[in-house]
């Protein structure tokens, strides 16, 4: 159960940012409890969260956000439990959520009340707390957040009206500090940070656009020469991905297929692959890619059931079809994602009921990148699961 939720602490540095500011609620113990059981702990310190792979799963119709365990060996999926903490979804909206670098904190954006929870993350498994101060309440609607690699800023996409927020996060609590908030024109969608922390990419759907930023050593943000940058055809980007060395980006596009795009890695500027848009063989909305960057899958929405995978061009970054794809799934799947060793993939079923509720999981063939059903697939998945996200707790 949330609690003190009507306590208001504005936490904005800045009086000008007042009308877009985010303020804290003191927010304790979130509802659920309990966690991803297990042994032993690792991650972050002797208290952090225990080391392994594991899935958090998002629910349509459960607050709660879940975590099942990954056998590293066999790929097979534990029961979902309930971690503490809440991933609330609005109008079938999909939550967005970023871990630390470091596995102490876990970010979360709540859509039904438009807020960012901090969690503090523990063992065995992987137990959330909510921090005191939390949730962080904007002024805005959130549709995605990302933590640059040095686990020091948080990023956030506001949507009504279209703006980048960019906060400090205290390395020991998890608590966030407003810096700025800019307006941006266009209707933004989704943040994504380069590995190496250098640039910010977001989406302009409506657009058909890319925005790039550099990012500051304070975390401000600067528009690279040349951004917005066009998707082909001014199409229109649906999601965005960048692969594990940040040189190339992907983004499915509402007419069909997948944008691909060179980073620059000293200035941040995309450039067409040459062959961009890949053809997939439905509207592809979502992606995953192999750490090792050398494979990418994608899905498309609607009633389809097929895995379109691509090997990527270790120079080119360019996209070519892998023998016997597309790959079937028994069911219609909404979301994918792949662990941390790339050697599994993981689906969630598009479904009607609540007891078809499942997660589908693939063996990865390393050479070829070639996807086969795990004997044990399909497992446990919260009622009408939405996202599949993997997480690695070295």
């Amino acid at each position: 159960m949330r609690t003190n939720v009507r306590k208001l602490i504005v936490t904005l540095h800045l009086s000008s940012l007042l009308a877009l500011g985010i303020a804290s609620c003191g927010g304790g113990q979130s509802s659920g409890s309990g966690g991803a059981g297990g042994s032993g702990s690792g991650g972050a310190g002797g208290n952090g969260p225990s080391a392994g792979e594991y899935l958090w799963g998002f629910s349509l119709g459960d607050p709660n956000l879940y975590i099942s365990t990954i056998s590293t060996s066999t790929g097979q999926l534990g029961t979902p439990i309930a971690s503490g903490g809440i991933a609330c979804n609005s109008g079938g909206t999909i939550p967005s959520i970023a871990v630390t670098p470091s596995n102490k904190f876990t970010f979360v954006i709540d859509k039904c009340i438009v807020s960012i929870h901090v969690y503090a993350m523990s063992g065995p498994g992987v137990v959330l707390q909510e921090i005191p101060e939390s949730p962080y309440f904007v002024a805005n609607d959130l549709n995605s957040i990302a933590v640059d690699p040095s686990g020091k800023f948080l990023y956030a996409i506001g949507t009504n009206p279209s703006a980048i927020y960019q906060a400090s996060v205290n390395g020991s609590t998890g608590a966030l500090t407003l810096n700025s908030g800019m307006m941006v024109n266009g209707d933004i969608r989704q943040v994504v940070i380069d590995p190496q922390g250098k640039f910010l990419f977001v989406s302009d759907e409506t657009d058909g656009k890319i925005l790039v930023y550099s990012i500051g050593a304070d975390g401000t943000l600067s528009p690279v020469s040349g951004s917005p940058f066009n998707v082909p055809a001014n199409d229109q980007p649906e999601y965005m991905l960048i692969d594990s060395g940040g040189r190339f980006l992907y983004a499915p596009v509402i007419q069909g297929g997948i944008a691909a795009f060179a980073v620059n890695g000293s200035t941040g500027a995309l450039a067409d692959i040459a062959g961009s848009p890949f053809p997939t063989s439905n509207q592809a909305f979502t992606l995953a890619i192999a750490p090792s960057a050398k494979f990418l899958y994608s899905i498309g929405g609607g009633a389809n059931n097929a895995i379109d995978a691509f090997t990527i061009g270790a120079e080119t970054g360019v996209l070519t079809s892998i023998a016997g794809s597309p790959f079937t799934a028994p069911n219609p799947l909404n979301s994918l994602t792949v662990d941390a060793s790339g050697g599994f993939l993981y689906a969630t079923a598009q479904v009607d009921t609540q007891a078809d509720s499942v997660f589908f999981g693939f063996s990865i063939n390393p050479s070829d990148g070639s996807l086969a059903s795990l004997a044990t697939s399909p497992y446990p998945a919260p009622t009408f699961p939405v996202d599949a996200i993997s997480l690695n707790i070295p």
